[in-house]
């Protein structure tokens, strides 16, 4: 079955996170190690790996593993039949979309545009240029690698 353009963007977003998971921790370790050489302090590296990422490679491993079950007719984790685990994804990515939309109304309800004014556009253009490198980095990895994908 060809993969529609949203499949694809999805595998590429998936992948991404994946390689994020191994960044975050690493780009922490990096600056915690400065700063303890700065200050003669130790670097905790329980604290470098943040909670949302484990949470993350955890989800994705729960589903992999249930879909994996789901093959040949058996179960998805040893639990559920395919309609069972069908719904309960539904379930979920439902309450996901709105604990999303709760956390991005608390962004926006915390933001303080006197701070953002007194910061500059610097900041602003930093994260635009961000964006636009994510972006042009995902449509150039779906060109890529979108034919060699398949499901």
């Amino acid at each position: 079955a060809a993969l529609s353009g949203a499949d694809v963007a999805v595998i590429i977003k998936m992948v991404r996170n994946v390689f994020m998971a191994g960044v975050v921790p690493l780009m922490a370790y990096r600056y915690a190690r400065a700063r303890a050489r700065q200050t003669g302090t130790k670097v905790d590296v329980v604290k470098l790996l943040p909670l949302f990422v484990l949470g993350f490679l955890l989800m994705a491993a729960v589903r992999s593993l249930g879909d994996a079950g789901l093959q040949g007719g058996g179960r998805a984790l040893g639990l559920w039949e395919a309609a069972g685990w069908s719904s309960l994804v539904g379930s979920i990515k439902v309450l996901a979309e709105y604990l999303l939309l709760v956390a991005l109304a608390a962004v926006g309800l915390s933001t303080n545009f006197s701070f953002l004014r007194r910061l500059g556009i610097r900041p602003f253009l930093g994260g635009l240029a961000a964006a636009i490198m994510v972006g042009v980095v995902s449509v150039a990895c779906a060109y890529a690698f979108g034919p060699l994908i398949s499901l």
